[in-house]
């Protein structure tokens, strides 16, 4: 069976001394194709939702144009102290206390986002830093990464996902 989706509109245009209707102006469209779009994109959303709950903490996009960023947090984290957006003027939230390199130098680092954008500029594709979570949170082994969003150079897409069993594995 083939179905349709169909939009009816119905309108009153001329009515009687008494306010009743005597021509009425209807119009059927077929919204088949829009309808299945939209299906299409709860699927797509709900998919979105499930990777970024399964695989992140949390995804960020900054525009570094206006200096704006938000964050979007899977279901499990602890978002208290975290803003959902702000400016970067106003500091974005300095949760990461403790962090390792790519050198595996472990030392206490304010990440610093025009270092940051500077390497991503000269061809870095990815900026890493390793971290732990603090006490409350169990101290899990956490990866913040930077990379341009979608190539363009005026938005900073940031990811920070738990890699506590990987670590694990390695040891």
């Amino acid at each position: 069976i083939n179905k349709k989706w169909l939009r009816i509109t119905i309108s009153t245009v001329i009515y009687d001394k008494r306010k009743r209707p005597l021509n009425v102006v209807g119009i059927i469209e077929n919204i088949t194709k829009q309808k299945e779009a939209e299906l299409a994109n709860i699927d797509l959303q709900t998919i979105y939702d499930f990777t970024v709950n399964q695989e992140y903490d949390s995804i960020c996009l900054l525009d570094l144009e206006s200096g704006m960023y938000q964050f979007h947090f899977s279901d499990g984290i602890n978002k208290k102290s975290m803003p959902l957006y702000g400016s970067v003027e106003e500091e974005m939230p300095q949760f990461i206390k403790l962090i390792v390199d790519e050198n595996g130098e472990t030392k206490l680092k304010k990440i610093n986002m025009e270092e940051i954008q500077k390497r991503l500029s000269e061809g870095e594709e990815k900026v890493r830093y390793y971290f732990c979570s603090p006490k409350e949170d169990g101290h899990r082994h956490k990866e913040i990464s930077f990379c341009f969003f979608n190539g363009e150079r005026n938005r900073i897409f940031i990811s920070i996902r738990d890699i506590q069993n990987v670590v694990v594995k390695e040891n």
